[in-house]
């Protein structure tokens, strides 16, 4: 999947003061959700029957889903639709088109963002001063003026998490050096006198600081709410990391304890540290070492571990997580309870609830959150997420990648069985039940060739230069000739010729990256 987050990474998209990316949680697999897809990171290709397609001349525009062009490629930048309407730049001003192709609001601003909430969208004007942020309604018309440095979409941050857009009442600003907070009429539901206004949590609750009173070098925080309610009646030295308002870890008199959305404590101000609240656990440390409590404050395990992951990340809930005493490796359950012996040189999440064992002598074992070992140490030369990312950062869930002693790839099942067994020279990824797979032919070319999960053909080696991940649940394959893309169907076939400079197809992770915070 090395090309999955191209044009987001050429973008340079910071998460600005509402980072999600940069906060300390172990990578994991997300639960499968309720549409049972793979995960939830993985979407149709077509975005309201449209993809963003740029041709030769570097110009941009959109196939429908019959391969042709629907809006002819001459618009210098774009991107996807998104509730209607796709924002699209002619010469060095962006405006709005209509799924038929109309401009739906002029090419006026310096930037243009998505309409996540379909009501309001951030747009941004180049002035004297540096570059500044408004809302706009689906009219074009302002709801503020161009003034702020910053200004994020109104979605929560953790949309990523939730694997969908999660629309939020009101969104954090910058002006003049402090943050606040408005809503989407663009009037402020709190006033930007605060020196960070950050993130948000599954239900709503957002961490504000401001330099506290007498003490300028110092500050206080505490949380609010959409409308800009104040809800710990306390404010703290610190807060940390929760997905949740039902327990906020919180510092005081440089000790931590938790509360809840009403400021009621929930764990005693008595420790060194709290933090990574997901799935109803938390990691507390105490004299220099770390244990896990559950949302009571229970103590699951005392504190004798040196580090310990979270049992979560923005792509989900684990049911253990993986812990170090001294320089071995080991994993817990969600009860505390020990599942494998501390012997191991590291401990990597490599699927749902699936992870790599790995010893001093680099043998790898597999095994699931209860302990059970589903490939024994050395059986494989090396085990890998199914998406061909590093260890710890999957976004996959049914099967894993395996190469055998021989360096021959193939696939595992989630239950340890094999798919495919190891007999491809390199397996890239194994996405939506289908391998990229590569070999070296004649003179030394690399070939690509795509199969399923039951080794059943899709895209014969050699077909095209190069096939793209198939990320898309429609089934739908970026392949690449003579440096030009198009697209295969699932059965391999041509959809659409290779003839474009770029393709990109729908992603909310590209969404949300590209364009969401600022």
């Amino acid at each position: 999947m090395k090309k999955l987050w191209k044009k987001a990474a050429a973008a340079g998209a910071a998460l600005l003061f509402t980072s999600v990316l940069a906060m300390p949680f172990a990578a994991c697999a997300n639960d499968s959700g309720e549409d049972g897809k793979e995960s939830v990171l993985f979407a149709d290709m077509f975005s309201q029957n449209l993809v963003l397609v740029q041709n030769e001349n570097e110009k941009w525009g959109y196939i429908d889903k019959t391969g042709a062009e629907a809006i002819a490629c001459t618009y210098d930048d774009a991107k996807m639709f998104f509730n209607g309407l796709a924002p699209v730049k002619s010469g060095d001003k962006w405006g709005y088109l209509d799924e038929k192709g109309n401009m739906a609001i002029e090419a006026k601003f310096d930037t243009a963002g998505y309409f996540y909430d379909n009501k309001t969208a951030v747009v941004a004007e180049n002035t004297a001063s540096g570059k500044k942020y408004a809302l706009i309604d689906k009219t074009g018309a302002y709801l503020t003026e161009a003034k702020f440095d910053a200004l994020d979409a109104f979605i929560d941050t953790f949309s990523i998490y939730a694997g969908k857009i999660v629309e939020t009442s009101a969104s954090a600003v910058k002006i003049d050096g402090k943050y606040g907070m408005i809503d989407t009429q663009g009037k402020y539901v709190l006033d930007p006198v605060y020196t960070s206004v950050q993130g948000g949590t599954v239900n709503g609750g957002y961490v504000i600081e401001r330099a506290k009173a007498g003490e300028e070098s110092k500050t206080e925080s505490n949380v609010t709410d959409g409308s800009g309610k104040i809800l710990l009646p306390e404010w703290y030295e610190d807060i940390g990391t929760t997905f949740d308002t039902k327990f906020i870890p919180v510092e005081k008199d440089g000790k931590w304890g938790a509360v809840n959305a009403s400021g009621n404590i929930v764990v005693p101000m008595e420790y060194d540290g709290i933090d990574g609240f997901i799935n109803d656990r938390a990691t507390y440390r105490d004299g220099g070492k770390y244990g896990v409590m559950d949302e009571t404050g229970k103590k699951l395990t005392e504190a004798v571990y040196d580090n310990i992951e979270t049992y979560g990340s923005l792509l989900g809930k684990c049911s253990a997580a993986s812990a170090r005493k001294g320089e071995k490796c080991g994993l817990l359950g969600k009860d505390g309870k020990e599942l494998t012996e501390f012997v191991y040189k590291e401990v990597n999440l490599v699927g749902k609830n699936l992870y790599v064992c790995t010893d001093a002598e680099e043998k790898e074992t597999l095994i699931d959150d209860t302990g059970k070992v589903l490939a024994e140490a050395g059986k494989y030369a090396e085990i890998l997420p199914g998406d061909g990312n590093s260890k710890g950062l999957t976004t996959t869930t049914g099967y894993l990648l395996i190469k055998n002693v021989e360096g021959k790839y193939g696939v595992l099942k989630a239950d340890g069985t094999e798919a495919i067994a190891p007999q491809y020279e390199e397996i890239e990824s194994c996405v939506n039940g289908m391998i990229t797979v590569k070999k070296t032919g004649e003179n030394g070319k690399t070939l690509y060739g795509v199969y399923t999960v039951e080794n059943k053909e899709v895209i014969p080696f050699g077909k095209y230069d190069e096939t793209e991940a198939p990320m898309y649940t429609d089934g739908y394959i970026v392949v690449e000739k003579n440096d030009l893309k198009g697209i295969a169907d699932k059965e391999g076939n041509a959809f659409v010729e290779p003839k474009y400079k770029e393709i990109i197809g729908f992603n909310i992770v590209y969404l949300l990256l590209t364009d969401a915070f600022h």
